[in-house]
């Protein structure tokens, strides 16, 4: 049977007549009182049935009817607090901040003791760019729910976008005993160890959230990429190749490249050049797909399929310093020193202090007979990174 909110508030309204009346009949102080809950209790059954058919409208996102819908209720000026959380939801939706803010506001004064306007709150700061009030906003909604783990999130969240990692960090482990059984707490611990760094740490943590959590892709590709920058090709290879077959994978083109990489680390250049061939059929506009695919053609001494690959990553990347590093190898190793030299001039015209591409012109420059050239280029990228170990060695070489 349809819903029709004419009979509903006609019903509402023939119910609570015989108590108005009975009110006004008996007169004195407790009958007014008698006569005001009364009518109470009928404007918030009237405003419940509204803000009801509101939400379904919300739900099946037809924001206007909503509105229109909850006009309605705030004509009732009745103190209703989900009222103005599901009015403050839909101007979330329809890009309306401010208008969301005050009801929010509205909303908490009216019952404080609710995470969820403070919640919004925190959401509509965070899209504001105004980390710190977000983060008031999520520990004042913590602070009401402690047993929900996703304003605790929400907090670390911003924790991390304020560069608080070690404070983020503090908090999670702090309750890593409480959400026993949570696999996104466990997943944001490997999130800041990511950051920091720390990739085992991160295997281990991301390991237990995906052992929590198992039909989670998204927490199974991140257990992957912990382990690639962890250096453990193997494991990491295996659990791509495992996305790569399944099927609906968020992130295909992450795990398209990081499979590759694994194959190149291992030294399994015809699957890796299969992988980046893949990339590139899928997305031609990426460029480090291309140049995936030319540093698995190099593997193989393939140094015209590398040379044209290296042309198309720069065509859509023409600032890509690696590619033009990459192009400058192939140049060499086919003897063209002079066209090598001039792809790193380009290199070094894009990223003047990037150590690799100094070093590749201080090789270049011993080639064409220029000892003292190449001796200052080794002398500038050790200064550009003291911490370069080929740097340092040619540099020692060239004193020699």
């Amino acid at each position: 049977m349809r819903f029709s909110m004419k009979k509903f508030l006609a019903a509402v309204c023939l119910a609570g007549a015989p108590a108005l009346l009975s009110g006004c009949a008996s007169g004195g102080g407790r009958q007014a009182s008698m006569k005001m809950a009364a009518y109470n209790n009928w404007n918030l059954a009237r405003i419940q049935i509204i803000c009801q058919l509101a939400h379904q409208q919300y739900e099946t996102l037809e924001y206007k009817k909503c509105r229109r819908t909850l006009k309605q209720a705030f004509s009732a000026h009745y103190p209703y607090e989900p009222l103005y959380v599901l009015a403050a939801k839909v101007d979330i939706e329809t890009g309306r901040l401010a208008a969301a803010c005050n009801r929010l506001k509205t909303a908490s004064e009216i019952n404080a003791a609710d995470p969820v306007p403070y919640y919004l709150l925190g959401i509509i700061y965070q899209r504001w760019q105004n980390n710190q009030a977000a983060h008031d906003y999520y520990k004042l909604a913590w602070q009401r729910k402690p047993a929900s783990p996703l304003y605790m999130l929400a907090m670390v969240e911003m924790k991390i976008a304020m560069g608080q990692y070690a404070s983020a960090q503090k908090l999670l482990k702090s309750k890593l005993m409480y959400f026993e059984e949570s696999a996104a707490v466990r997943s944001a611990l490997g999130r800041l160890c990511m950051i920091r760094k720390n990739y085992a740490r991160a295997c281990h943590y991301y390991r237990a959230a995906v052992l929590l959590s198992p039909n989670d892709a998204n927490l199974k590709l991140d257990l992957a990429e912990a382990y690639y920058f962890n250096k453990n090709y193997q494991k990491a290879q295996r659990r791509l190749v495992r996305l790569r077959r399944a099927h609906a994978v968020p992130g295909r083109r992450t795990v398209l490249l990081l499979l590759g990489e694994c194959y190149l680390n291992l030294n399994r250049s015809i699957e890796a050049h299969d992988c980046f061939a893949d990339l590139t059929a899928k997305y031609p506009r990426d460029a480090m797909a291309w140049t995936g695919l030319a540093k698995a053609a190099l593997q193989i001494n393939d140094l015209i399929e590398a040379r044209i690959a290296l042309r198309q990553a720069l065509r859509v990347s023409p600032r890509d310093v690696h590619a033009w590093m990459l192009l400058a190898l192939v140049q060499q190793r086919s003897g063209h020193w002079r066209k090598g030299m001039a792809s790193l001039l380009k290199a070094h015209a894009i990223a003047p202090n990037n150590s690799t591409v100094l070093c590749m012109l201080g090789i270049s420059a011993r080639q064409h007979g220029q000892p003292a050239a190449a001796r200052a280029y080794f002398q500038r990228a050790v200064k550009a990174n003291p911490k370069d170990r080929w740097a340092r060695k040619l540099l020692g070489a060239a004193k020699e």
